[in-house]
């Protein structure tokens, strides 16, 4: 019994492993800055007009939001890979 607990471990150390490898290649992002303006505040959600833009956390902002203020969003938009397809770098007050 021992000896196909030994021969068995290799291969389902293997296929726990064989999990962990990324899928579709490296990831490349392509850097955008643009204004948005907010639609509608939900709890702790920030929504934008449109549907190019997800919600974000209140968190994001320094002050709180209002509806109708424009907000300047610095990010990444995931152009290639299997990557977070979203990340945003800075919120700022569109002036």
């Amino acid at each position: 019994m021992n000896l196909l607990r030994c021969a068995l471990l290799p291969l389902a150390l293997s296929s726990v492993l064989s999990g962990c490898q990324k899928d579709g290649g490296p990831c490349v992002y392509q850097e955008f800055e643009d204004s948005f303006q907010i639609a509608e505040i939900q709890g702790e959600q920030v929504q934008f007009e449109g549907r190019i833009m997800p919600p974000l956390a209140m968190h994001w902002f320094a002050q709180p939001p209002q509806v109708g203020q424009k907000i300047n969003i610095k990010g990444k938009r995931l152009v290639q890979g299997s990557c977070n397809p979203l990340e945003i770098l800075s919120v700022t007050e569109d002036y």
